[in-house]
């Protein structure tokens, strides 16, 4: 089948046809659902035992030696694959995170960063707890890439970053790491995507209840700080972390917060029509 008219083609040859490929998948799942009803969330043929595995050389091949462009269709193939397959099925092929991670840690252009930070995200949240032999390597990829210049590749790494913290225990370092190049002297968009990704973190609450009282107070201390920021998306990601902490302290602590500091028009937050503006948004989140 797939298996065998893949299989006697060249790796380059077959990665010419990514995008051929991609819609041909495309097309049986409309087709699916105009026969069904309703749009599949798997394709049955890939949660078979092997069953991505004839699609996966040629696609990796075309990551790994692709011009830009092929190399974001073949991490964004990968994204198809990963988010058509169930778990077990998926299980075998985790492996694909190497040669991801491998090519995002080189100099390539944002769009292929952004499409692999996007595929990593989708096999973190489809087989995360078989991914524990890559968290180190993860890790760092995710925190190294909140510095890109590039908004859309810091965007996506504060949210593969937030689901990773699902499977590791090593919560209090990295948000410990975030909280300091808050208080650096970077630059404010890497500021507010380091904020970004604690929010990102915070909003699993299985993780989030796991953070140690001392460090969250540091967490509302350092959202406190740049509430009145004059840029607006760094006062709306400090609001939506607001957010995520008054569903995970208690409401004696949310209280203080909110009376001392958010609707307090005496407060140091709203000395200016920034800081109110910042206290508005973590009141509505």
């Amino acid at each position: 089948g797939v298996h065998y008219l893949l299989s006697i083609q060249e790796e380059e040859a077959t990665s010419k046809n990514i995008s051929f490929v991609r819609q041909v998948i495309t097309d049986v799942l409309v087709e699916k659902e105009r026969s069904c009803g309703t749009k599949p969330a798997l394709m049955p043929a890939f949660c078979l035992p092997k069953g991505i595995g004839p699609f996966l050389p040629m696609f990796q091949h075309a990551l790994m030696h692709g011009t830009p462009s092929e190399r974001v269709d073949a991490a964004e193939g990968m994204g198809d694959l990963v988010r058509l397959t169930n778990e077990k099925a998926l299980a075998p092929f985790v492996k694909m995170t190497g040669p991801l991670i491998r090519i995002i840690a080189d100099r390539f252009p944002a769009e292929v960063k952004a499409a692999i930070l996007n595929t990593l995200g989708l096999l973190i949240g489809r087989a995360g707890r078989y991914l524990k032999p890559f968290l180190p390597q993860l890790q760092t990829t995710f925190v190294k890439s909140l510095h890109d210049p590039a908004v859309s590749v810091r965007t996506r790494s504060a949210r593969a970053l937030g689901d990773l913290m699902n499977e590791s225990r090593r919560i209090e370092p990295v948000i410990q790491d975030l909280l300091n190049n808050i208080r650096s002297d970077i630059n404010v968009s890497l500021k507010t995507s380091m904020v970004q990704a604690i929010g990102s973190i915070l909003h699993h609450k299985d993780v989030g209840g796991k953070v140690p009282g001392n460090l969250m107070s540091e967490i509302i201390r350092a959202c406190k700080e740049n509430l009145d920021s004059d840029k607006d998306a760094m006062r709306r990601e400090c609001g939506y972390v607001f957010g995520e902490i008054s569903n995970l302290i208690s409401e004696s602590e949310l209280g203080a917060v909110i009376t001392e500091d958010l609707a307090n028009d005496d407060s140091s937050v709203n000395a200016t029509w920034y800081g109110k503006d910042g206290a508005f948004l973590s009141l509505y989140h």
